[in-house]
């Protein structure tokens, strides 16, 4: 009876995606393979993928995943090619018009940053990819070049309207005085001089007759 070497057979399991599932976490995962099918009611084209995790403990640990094509579905159209950008396949790789299948071969050993969750899957626990991301994270917004600010000149408000007191209603409002001209000082009265003939007595002067 043959020997087998049971580690070896354990590995092969493993690599194949029967290893057991992996902790839910992020991994970094390069596609391993890479090939157009169809789904299994044969109505869609996927590009079913295998993805290898490259570093950590569990290096080398096996992760499935389908890029589903669904024409009439304009939603899970977008998730498509926002994982097809992920994997470095922008809107200028598809002006071309490229072939479903030599897409899946450009995508060989491109890495992405892949997060793991794991569900029930036949009564077993399997690991599932929820999302990938770029290796590099997320893509910066170009730097425009630094120009210089013009100093700014602060900004003066104007001056405030003149406030005036507020009323108080428990007095009683006073009219404003008025001014009362000072009448101008008149001039002096001169008193004309009284005379008064003097009385003489016995000795008055003649009197000059009248003629």
């Amino acid at each position: 009876m043959a020997e087998f070497n049971w580690a070896d057979l354990a590995a092969a399991a493993a690599e194949a995606g029967f290893g057991g599932p992996i902790p839910n976490g992020t991994y970094r995962l390069r596609v391993a393979k890479a090939e157009v099918t169809k789904t299994k009611d044969n109505t869609k084209q996927k590009i079913a993928t295998q993805f290898k995790v490259v570093e950590g403990p569990h290096a080398n640990a096996t992760l499935f995943n389908d890029f589903v094509l669904s024409p009439e579905n304009p939603k899970a159209l977008g998730y498509f090619f926002r994982d097809m950008k992920t994997l470095g396949f922008g809107d200028d790789y598809f002006a071309s018009n490229p072939p479903l299948a030599r897409l899946a071969s450009e995508m060989l050993n491109r890495e992405v940053m892949g997060v793991v969750g794991t569900r029930i899957w036949n009564e077993q626990e399997k690991n599932e990819l929820t999302r990938i991301r770029p290796v590099s994270g997320a893509a910066s917004a170009p730097q425009l070049p630094h120009l210089p600010q013009a100093p700014q000149t602060p900004l003066m408000a104007p001056p405030a309207p003149p406030v005036a007191p507020p009323i108080d209603h428990a007095q009683p409002l006073v009219p404003p005085a008025v001014p009362v001209s000072t009448p101008a000082p008149a001039a002096p009265q001169y008193a004309e001089p009284e005379y008064s003939t003097p009385d003489y007595g016995d000795n008055a002067p003649p009197t000059m007759p009248a003629f």
